[in-house]
């Protein structure tokens, strides 16, 4: 139970970045175009899915123990620091 819910939590955190990524990448392709940037529905689609798989991602993560930061070290290895 607790590895599918690792799993999940890292497929939400990965598809957060995702979108985020795409919503960046059409603001870059706009800057060099020199066009005024004003979000397609595609683009709000993107970032209010990314929104939403963070904050599952953020739930998930908190309920089975891991750090919200994915570069945070493992509770794990915490402990062992505190011994």
């Amino acid at each position: 139970m607790a590895t599918t819910a690792r799993a999940m939590a890292t497929s939400n955190v990965t598809t957060a970045a995702a979108a985020q990524t795409t919503a960046l990448h059409a603001n870059a392709h706009a800057a060099v175009e020199g066009r005024n940037r004003s979000w397609t529905s595609a683009e709000t689609t993107a970032r209010t899915a990314g929104a939403i798989t963070s904050t599952h991602a953020q739930w998930t993560r908190t309920a089975i123990g891991l750090p919200q930061n994915p570069e945070a070290q493992s509770p794990q290895t915490t402990q062992r620091q505190g011994v």
